[in-house]
């Protein structure tokens, strides 16, 4: 069974956290320990490792996206396995954490 992957946090002070290089493309196995990404993090560039194990099959957060910590990063299942509502389901909550971020911003930057 398919499973959304999220960022991880990579230092105590992180919040968020910007994709740097995924080390591993679409199609490859992955395995616990595995370096899956490089990421920028408030005081360094980290490597992210994989907690499971699976194919990845979908890359949700591209390479200069800036993730907040918990939030959807890829997809890791079987090979040929369904994911278009686990990827939709991803995509839309990692879209509704930017929305918020975008919008408190702005309300910040208005008062």
């Amino acid at each position: 069974m398919a499973i959304i992957t999220e960022m991880t946090q990579l230092s105590p002070t992180m919040e968020v956290g910007t994709i740097v290089t995924w080390i591993k493309k679409v199609g490859e196995e992955i395995s616990p320990g595995d370096i899956v990404a490089e990421v920028e993090t408030d005081k360094a560039v980290m490597e992210m490792e994989a907690y499971d194990s699976g194919v990845l099959l979908a890359i949700i957060a591209p390479e200069g996206s800036k993730v907040a910590v918990g939030m959807p990063v890829a997809i890791l299942g079987e090979k040929g396995e369904d994911i278009s509502d686990l990827k939709k389901e991803a995509e839309e909550r990692l879209n509704s954490s930017s929305s918020k971020k975008d919008s408190s911003k702005k309300s910040q930057s208005s008062s």
